[in-house]
């Protein structure tokens, strides 16, 4: 049922997110060890606790009646994109180690949402990306404006190359999910009709 379906998702994209999670606070961890003063670790650690605390309040939500489970969802994905604007800010934004992060939220839209919806979701990453980076820039500014120029155009064409290439893998493999049912009910039905004209 589509219910049921979007149900999944949602215990997927919370359980996901907090397995993600762990894995960076493990890995902050360790970056705290071999490079000590390298980050604002402190602050790092602030957002990752953030995060976990909302995967619980997601997990709570989702057990109420009166929140969508689809609004939920895309509620989610939004937020998660303002929170590792957050964690890149406080390690530098380009030379953030945690930059490849801005690719997950693009990638689960994919999966999670229909095609119109992840286009429009690739495009709000990246202008958040570029209202991080302007952000930044306002409080030190850049040393080279061509180099910054630069970048943000490997940004975007980085974005919007991850999100048609997932949107596109995606429908695909809707639709042979979609072929893959239609055929099983073709099969079904023809079983049933063959047992039926054995017993006649």
């Amino acid at each position: 049922a589509p219910g049921r379906e979007v149900e999944l998702r949602g215990d997927w994209l919370i359980f996901g997110r907090f397995l993600v999670t762990v894995g960076l606070l493990l890995t902050v961890a360790v970056f705290n060890l071999l490079y000590p003063g390298a980050l604002d670790y402190s602050t790092v650690y602030r957002v990752i606790a953030l995060i976990l605390s909302l995967s619980v309040l997601y997990f709570l939500l989702k057990q109420s009646t009166k929140v969508s489970r689809d609004f939920l969802i895309k509620f989610q994905l939004i937020v998660d994109v303002l929170l590792i604007c957050a964690l890149i800010y406080v390690t530098g934004v380009h030379e953030s180690p945690f930059l490849i992060l801005f690719f997950l939220p693009i990638l689960l839209s994919a999966l999670l949402l229909n095609k119109k919806n992840t286009l429009l979701f690739g495009v709000y990453t990246f202008l958040s990306l570029l209202g991080t980076v302007a952000f930044y820039h306002l409080l030190t500014p850049p040393g080279s404006l061509f180099s910054l120029l630069n970048r943000m155009v490997i940004y975007a064409f980085s974005f919007g190359g991850v999100s048609l290439l997932a949107t596109y893998l995606s429908e695909r493999v809707r639709r042979q999910q979609e072929e893959f049912s239609s055929l099983s009910l073709l099969m079904q039905a023809v079983m049933e009709n063959v047992d039926y004209a054995f017993v006649t």
